[in-house]
């Protein structure tokens, strides 16, 4: 392999390393890129908590997977008590469901680099005497 060969190569890791390092910095901050307004925005965390725990949770009707979930867990969805990171900046409807017992919905704001904090939800029985 030439000398000129390595040089060429070098830079071009070098480059690279200085286009990656900041996407990865940033992923890692929490700041992800919203495609409907086509910015980059920080995300905001949500914590859900219910009495009794296990309730299957729904983010705007649809069931909450996690990427990891999906293909390395057993189980395809979350459950309560759980906390969600990575939420863009929006209003959310969300729904826990618990087999016997009645819904809890209610929609919910998430702030860029915020928290928002649900957890003394209770869920009541549906046939109760």
């Amino acid at each position: 392999m030439s000398l000129k060969y390595r040089r060429i190569i070098f830079i071009f890791f070098i480059l690279i390393f200085f286009v990656i390092t900041p996407l990865i910095i940033g992923y890692a901050s929490g700041y992800r890129f919203s495609f409907s307004k086509k910015i980059i925005q920080k995300t905001g965390l949500l914590v859900l908590d219910s009495q009794p725990g296990g309730a299957k949770i729904y983010i705007n009707d649809k069931l909450y997977q996690p990427f990891f979930n999906k293909y390395f867990s057993n189980n395809n969805f979350t459950v309560t008590p759980a906390k969600i990171k990575s939420l863009l900046p929006n209003e959310y409807n969300v729904r826990l469901e618990l087999d016997g017992y009645w819904p809890w919905q209610k929609k919910i704001k998430i702030s860029g680099g915020g928290s928002e904090y649900y957890d003394e939800i209770i869920l009541f029985k549906k046939n109760l005497p």
